[in-house]
């Protein structure tokens, strides 16, 4: 539970949501899941540069969000606990359900748009 008066620890909590408030971390995290995978392939599923995916992903380790193994001269990458993958998930159903209690018509398109296809003609999920 969070103590409202607890400064450090709700400076933590916006410390994680900044984190998690860029598109394509978010979409990092969610390609993730709790599978393991390099920067490569997760720049070529998202359709991004490689040094864009390393950037968000330093940003991603520096706030606790990832992990990283060195296999040989790769560099693979997780997310730090199966519970953060929970929570993007949960954040995901949150927001469908908070356009459907405001009575809103529902978001255009999915926060995650996993049928694009990529700059190298593959669709990814």
């Amino acid at each position: 539970m969070i103590n409202p008066k607890d400064s450090q620890t709700a400076m933590a909590f916006a410390r994680v949501f900044a984190t998690l408030s860029d598109p394509n971390r978010l979409l990092i995290l969610k390609t993730l899941g709790d599978k393991e995978k390099s920067v490569n392939q997760l720049a070529i599923e998202l359709n991004l540069s490689q040094p864009l995916v390393s950037h968000h992903l330093a940003a991603l380790k520096a706030n606790g969000l990832v992990k990283a193994k060195k296999a040989g001269s790769f560099v693979f990458y997780n997310t730090a606990t199966k519970k953060i993958a929970e929570l993007v998930n949960s954040l995901e159903n949150t927001l469908e359900d908070i356009a459907k209690n405001m009575e809103l018509t529902p978001f255009p398109q999915p926060l995650f748009p996993f049928r694009r296809r990529g700059r190298r003609g593959r669709g990814w999920m």
